[in-house]
């Protein structure tokens, strides 16, 4: 059984995951040829959660981009094509296939902007009748030219499968499963027996692994039957489309390869793309040799359904595929406490990673690159059998009996581990690793020398952070800018709209970054910075390591703060006795008529939030009542209302953020405040759990990656949570962590549920709330 931890760092497939990085050292099919035409000269594809445009110029070159123009994000999926490249439809910026801007009709002329500008852009290739893509580090290395996509003497065609709505790993497990064969596509593929009878073998070789089914016999005392494919690191089949008996092939070479013959044997690589997290796209090359119709590699491929196939495949094994790959969805792990012996064979493709300091992965299909499949007859009846022809010294080994068949019984340790020689462990499975990939990290974080951060304006909170940063981390300079987030956030979007990309992290509320962040989709998946494998770790935080997330889809920003109740408001005791105010329905006493602060409960920030809070306790008729017929005033400045609250004008204040009250008791005045906290002001609602402004998210294409990754790294830690929480006298979720507010309302509670009061959920609420208040007419100060 693997866990969440090993199970997302081969599935997730974003860039900066540790499964995407491996993936993108490889050519992947993005899409067939004749699915570009002159009449369609530009697709949107969507590649290892990536959104690009796949596009072919009019000179007939290739290119892949990033779908957005760095300008003002404008789709270049609606773009037009010339000689040169692929030209915006908004404002005309024209692009060549490797990322240069080639035109800005609109910039003066002499303008430098033209030259400062790189979009992001793959190289593409052409063969067999597959556009392949390489979304790695360059320089590229050379596409392989497998068999089926070089062969030269007979007939090609492809099929394209409808998304299969699983992760890549689903799918090339089920290409690595054998004891499936029989169960899901038996009854049509003329098995020759009734029962199951089946041995099955894996046998490690120069580009993957062999899956081999041992048959019965067809007829008594024949030999057995030899069915075997391999699968190619990561994620194609090599398959042929008959099977031959041990020892002897059941046809000549020739007929085998169909020089002349009426029905040969058909041969096929079928390609397992990642578009996302949970859905995977499938083509399928196939090939027969034919003297009467011969296509080169070059050629044009019809793409469809199949052609006449041999019996009884056809149907059983496109539904089979689906059958067997749909419904297991996203990235996550099995729930079955006993995977079974098939089942774990694929267990092992998932401890796979690329080396931390970026070389190659192991395996890599490199090698065959200027084999092109058309030479002796040798190696065409090698293929032929289903498998690439091994190296010499693979062959020589083999000849020595080195490559031994493995029991199906011990794969589960081992067999697919195979194809991950060389590859670092996973950082979630053992400290060596984490403590690994945290030095190799750290020493690029220096070399980069700095970290660009964007957090809240208390001087509270960046006293911590930039006082704690430097003493964690002194050789990596803290750029620290601190601003009311809505502000901030505005410039960053028009920054990252124009293309540049000056900022690595983000401290911010939820509100700011869910309504300007993540439609323009700047933030990267948290998951990807993390390397300690305590942060992930649920037993490190209180209710867990995901009721943190603050976004819908708990990926991008993250509250490490947890209170045991959210301040609704703060009173001034030394003008106002309990007597008067000890609950919230008091708020309506002649006494308190005038003496009431909010901040403006239309704007986003804690006054809109305590507003939604009384909403769901009195209701919203009470609420509006209160605003209308009992003379509150509304303010936008937090100096203003702190003036009022110590000077006894307005005792009772509402909206007030928790550092600017730390800074009015720190400076020896207002000693006398309380908080209004519990049931007795917010009745049965519990607006506590994680949430502030400072929550943490990274950017994607930050200048700074390595650094930013140690600044969430050492944000989530506890060294940073304990440090943090004593200096703004607030309490962190981490278990390991002293409060910083040791009043118990104020502490989470294990087992508690928490009504989370600033999530994406809660947020939305909020600004619904905060439109009707607007229409109800109230005045500001």
């Amino acid at each position: 059984m693997v866990t969440q931890e090993e199970n997302d760092m081969m599935t997730r497939v974003g860039p900066g995951t540790p499964g995407g990085e491996l993936l993108r050292r490889y050519w992947h099919p993005v899409a067939a040829a004749a699915e570009i035409s002159d009449e369609t000269p530009i697709r949107r594809v969507t590649i290892m959660c990536e959104e690009l445009v796949l596009y072919r110029d009019k000179s007939g070159a290739y290119g892949l981009v990033a779908e957005q123009c760095p300008h003002r994000r404008a789709s270049l999926a609606f773009g037009r094509v010339d000689e040169e490249g692929i030209r915006c439809p908004y404002h005309g910026w024209k692009f060549a296939g490797d990322g240069r801007c080639l035109e800005q009709p609109a910039e003066p002329p002499g303008s430098p902007l033209k030259q400062e500008i790189r979009h992001k852009a793959y190289p593409v290739r052409r063969l067999g009748g597959l556009l392949f893509a390489y979304m790695g580090p360059l320089p590229a290395p050379a596409l392989p030219h497998w068999d089926v996509l070089a062969w030269s003497f007979g007939k090609r065609w492809i099929l394209k499968f409808s998304i299969l709505e699983c992760n890549w790993l689903q799918a090339a497990e089920n290409a690595v499963d054998s004891s499936h064969v029989y169960w899901l596509h038996g009854d049509k593929t003329d098995l020759g027996f009734d029962q199951y009878k089946e041995e099955h073998e894996f046998v490690p070789f120069e580009y993957g692994i062999m899956k081999r089914r041992i048959l019965p016999p067809k007829q008594p005392g024949g030999p057995r039957q030899i069915d075997q494919h391999p699968l190619l690191f990561p994620s194609t089949l090599r398959h042929v489309l008959g099977k031959t008996p041990t020892g002897a092939p059941e046809k000549s070479r020739e007929a085998l390869l169909n020089r002349g013959g009426a029905h040969g044997f058909v041969h096929d690589l079928q390609f397992r793309v990642p578009i996302d997290d949970s859905h995977t796209l499938s083509y399928l090359v196939f090939f027969q040799a034919s003297d009467a119709e011969c296509m080169a590699p070059e050629d044009d491929v019809p793409v469809g359904g199949f052609p006449d196939a041999p019996r009884g495949w056809r149907v059983p094994a496109r539904q089979g595929v689906r059958a067997g790959c749909h419904g297991l969805g996203d990235a996550r792990p099995d729930s079955r406490p006993h995977p079974g012996k098939s089942r774990r064979v694929g267990c092992r493709h998932r401890q796979a990673a690329p080396h931390a300091d970026g070389a190659d992965p192991a395996r890599a299909s490199r090698g065959y690159a200027a084999r092109r499949g058309s030479g002796r007859a040798g190696k065409q009846a090698d293929r032929a059998r289903g498998h690439p022809r091994p190296a010499r010294a693979d062959r020589a080994r083999a000849a020595e009996g080195q490559l031994s068949t493995v029991p199906a019984r011990r794969v589960a340790h081992w067999a697919l581990a195979a194809l991950l020689t060389g590859f670092a462990a996973s950082p979630a499975a053992s400290d060596a690793a984490s403590d690994t990939l945290w030095q190799q990290t750290l020493a690029a974080a220096r070399k980069e020398g700095s970290v660009v951060v964007s957090g809240p304006p208390g001087s509270l909170q960046r006293s911590a952070i930039v006082k704690g940063w430097a003493k964690a981390h002194p050789d990596i300079r803290l750029d620290y800018s601190g601003g009311r987030g809505s502000a901030v956030i505005s410039k960053i979007v028009r920054e990252r709209t124009a293309g540049l990309y000056h900022w690595d992290v983000i401290l911010a509320s939820t509100n700011s970054v869910v309504a300007n962040l993540l439609p323009v989709r700047a933030l990267a998946p948290l998951r990807e910075a993390l390397i300690k494998p305590d942060i992930a770790d649920d037993r490190t935080w209180i209710a867990g390591f995901e009721i943190g997330f603050m976004d819908r889809d708990k990926k991008f920003l993250y509250s490490a703060m947890g209170r045991g109740a959210e301040p609704l408001g703060y009173i001034n005791r030394a003008c106002l006795s309990e007597e008067i105010f000890a609950k919230t329905a008091d708020m309506k006493k002649p006494e308190l008529k005038g003496k009431i602060a909010w901040y403006d409960p239309t704007r986003s920030g804690i006054g809109s939030r305590n507003a939604w809070v009384l909403v769901q306790y009195l209701g919203e008729d009470w609420l509006k009542d209160l605003f209308l017929d009992h003379d509150v005033t509304f303010s936008r400045d937090y100096r203003q209302m702190t003036d009022w609250l110590v000077g006894c004008v307005k005792p009772v204040t509402f909206g007030m953020p928790y550092d600017t009250i730390d800074q009015m008791r720190q400076a020896g005045i207002g000693d006398k405040v309380a908080e209004m906290v519990g049931e007795a002001y917010s009745g049965g609602v519990n607006p506590g759990g994680p949430g502030g402004n400072e929550s943490i998210g990274w950017f994607n294409n930050a200048p700074h990656a390595n650094a930013a990754k140690i600044f969430v790294n050492w944000y989530l830690s506890q060294e940073f949570q304990e440090e943090h929480a004593a200096l703004v006298s607030d309490n962190s979720r981490r278990i390991d962590t002293k409060p910083g507010n040791p009043n118990p309302q104020r502490i989470m509670r294990p087992g508690v549920t928490y009504q989370v009061w600033a999530n994406e959920e809660a947020t939305e609420n909020v600004t619904r709330l905060q439109k009707k208040i607007a229409t109800w007419g109230l005045e500001q100060r």
